[in-house]
């Protein structure tokens, strides 16, 4: 079975498992808690992760991080579950699977988008309400600057990619000039 089988198979039991909306979304802060905490502290992932280390000393780890941020009862025994199956190298993945399969169960779409320069508040929630009516879902979105963009913007909703940046149509505008002949 391939990592991304496995993260989606794991995920899906995870999302079931959350009845309601807010259930889904206090499990997924918990488990971004889990995966935050392993991105910060690269000793931390590898006593959880690593095969150098018994399983039973990687669940004491678990369960010392479970009681040091309060993890409820069904994220520590996701951890424990996930080391005793030597899965818990596939957690990031799994994560990022139940991340969108909560989103696509609560009706929500994130985006992510790319400006050459800050967008106002305002504008920000124009492009947010503009993306809802297109998608028909509610969006969660997050902004980011990146002057080489030079103007316009990107918005990238799951794998869909809409590029209005003004450096992407100067490179289209370059290849339209090189096949003319100019």
């Amino acid at each position: 079975m391939t990592r991304k089988a496995v993260a989606v198979r794991y995920a899906k039991a995870l999302v079931q498992l959350g009845a309601t909306d807010q259930e889904r979304a206090a499990l997924g802060r918990e488990l971004e808690t889990v995966l935050e905490a392993m991105r910060l502290c690269p000793e931390l992932r590898g006593a959880l992760e690593s095969p150098a280390f018994d399983p039973e000393s990687r669940k004491r780890v678990a369960g010392e991080l479970a009681a040091r941020l309060s993890l409820s009862r069904l994220v520590r025994n996701t951890l424990a579950f996930l080391i005793d199956r030597g899965r818990m190298s596939q957690f990031p993945e799994i994560v990022e699977v139940y991340r969108a399969l909560a989103d696509e169960a609560a009706g929500r779409v994130r985006a992510q988008v790319h400006t050459a320069a800050p967008l106002s508040e305002e504008r920000l929630q124009g492009l947010q309400a503009a993306l809802a009516r297109a998608t028909g879902r509610e969006v969660q979105m997050s902004a980011e600057t990146v002057p080489a963009l030079l103007g316009g913007l990107v918005v990238q909703i799951g794998d869909t990619v809409y590029d209005g940046s003004l450096r992407s149509q100067l490179l289209a505008l370059g290849e339209r000039l090189r096949r003319a002949g100019l």
